[in-house]
Order: structure tokens, then C-alpha cells, then sequence
């Protein structure tokens, strides 16, 4: 389908790779099981009309599809694993690129297997509204970014088949991931939780990856057939970060 790619393109970012991401994996470039299923279950017969105006609450999304703040609905794995694998963890203000899609996944490993889906899509709304740093999303003035924020995230639960309220498990693998990062990817950096953090350090991926990743672990918390190279992927992501 238009506008998505078919396939990644290892000699764009082969350079930024290190011993966390094999090589023999990045060859393999996106699953074609997730985009064929992806395709069969969200897109219409119609086609994406690009050239339609989008109203002053929306926003045009990656592949094409207009996202209204007023109205949040069209959701669909593609765009936000993308979005997500592009937007930056604290403000960009981290030693290395490290994106909102990998911190998700991460925290789906952290949590227990039955709220593993919570825990990938628990910042999922992100991918529509940004990343907005903690203290200033608090701040008194922020109350209509904070509205927003949860209607999208409202809509996402709904469409995924979550309840509205994210469960203390993935709360308490958020923090642990948070004091991680702050421990492996920020100078000078106070822990914000007295928690003692994981046992393995962070090496952020190329975004390519993280969106790839998170598609993958998407597909196989949904119960989505894999191929049986993706199940070694996800093998190898397990022993990697549990």
C-alpha cells in the first residue's frame, strides 16, 4: 500500500548499530506477517484520499489518514509505531536518540505476561499528541494538552479491547524503566523513585529498529501468526532484556 515501506533499507543506519542489535536480524528487514494481517484488518477498499482537506483539529498521519483531537478514532498499528519510534524520551535531553516505541517495549518485558499488552500501549497516545515532558504536562496551564491526552488514550483502550485504567503492574514496570534510563542515558541524572533498576543497561536502537520491534511484539501479544523468524527474534528480545 502506498506511503508504507515494504521493505528497510540496512545501509541507512547500518553505521549506528552496536553489539544490542544482531546483524543477522536487521537483514531481515519489517515482517511481511504484520503488514498483510495489518492491511487485511484496517484499510479500507477505498482509497486514501490525500488530497482531502483536513479540518483545523486534525492532523494527517503517516500513512495518510486524517486524526481528529476533537473525534480520536482511525487508529492503526502502523501509524503509531512509526510515530512512537521517532519521538524522543525526555525532551530529547538523553545521551543517545532513545524513542517512546523502544521505552514501550521495554516496559512489555518489565510487566507480567497477563498486562504485557497494557504495557506496550500504555503511551500509545504519544504517537498522536507528543511526548510533552512530565513537569510541564502538570503544570496549571496545561489542562487542555492533559484532556487531550486522555480522550486519545480513552479511544486507543477502547479500540485495543483494554480498560480505561492502566493497571498498578504497569505503573510500577514504568518506574522501574524510568529510574533505568535515567541511570544509562542522562548526565548527572537523580533517580525520580527509590527503585533499584535493571540489571541490564540500555543501549538505545536505531528508531528503524524500535518501530520494528514494536510491531513485532504488537503482533505476537494480539496473537497474530508469526513467522518462525520472528518467533527467534522475539526469543532473542526476551533473553536480551528480562
Amino acid at each position: 500500500m502506498a506511503g508504507i515501506e515494504r521493505e528497510m533499507q540496512p545501509e541507512l543506519y547500518k553505521r549506528q548499530l552496536d553489539d544490542s542489535v544482531p546483524c543477522w536480524f536487521i537483514a531481515r528487514g519489517r515482517t511481511e506477517a504484520i503488514i498483510t494481517r495489518w492491511e487485511a484488518e484496517t484499510v479500507s477498499d477505498q482509497p486514501i484520499k490525500t488530497s482531502e482537506k483536513p479540518k483545523n483539529s486534525c492532523i494527517r498521519t503517516y500513512t495518510g489518514i486524517l486524526f481528529d483531537f476533537l473525534e480520536p478514532d482511525n487508529f492503526n498499528i502502523v501509524d503509531i509505531s512509526h510515530a512512537l519510534s521517532q519521538i524522543c524520551r525526555f525532551g530529547g535531553h538523553c545521551l543517545r536518540p532513545y524513542s517512546v516505541a523502544e521505552h514501550s517495549v521495554r516496559v512489555s518485558y518489565a510487566c507480567p505476561p497477563e498486562v504485557a499488552l497494557w504495557g506496550l500501549c500504555h503511551d500509545m497516545g504519544e504517537a498522536y499528541v507528543g511526548d510533552v515532558c512530565r513537569p510541564l504536562k502538570h503544570l496549571l496551564n496545561m489542562t487542555a494538552y492533559r484532556n487531550h491526552e486522555r480522550r486519545t488514550m480513552s479511544a486507543l483502550c477502547a479500540w485495543l479491547g483494554l480498560g480505561s485504567d492502566e493497571p498498578a503492574e504497569v505503573k510500577a514496570a514504568d518506574r522501574v524503566l524510568l529510574v533505568t534510563e535515567q541511570r544509562d542515558l542522562m548526565h548527572g541524572s537523580i533517580p525520580d523513585f527509590d527503585i533499584i533498576p535493571l540489571k541490564n543497561r540500555i543501549k538505545p536502537w536505531p528508531y528503524q529498529v524500535a518501530n520494528y520491534l514494536f510491531q513485532l511484539r504488537y503482533a505476537e501479544l494480539k496473537g497474530w501468526k508469526l513467522l518462525w523468524t520472528d518467533r527467534i527474534i522475539l526469543w532473542w528480545l526476551k533473553r536480551t532484556l528480562i
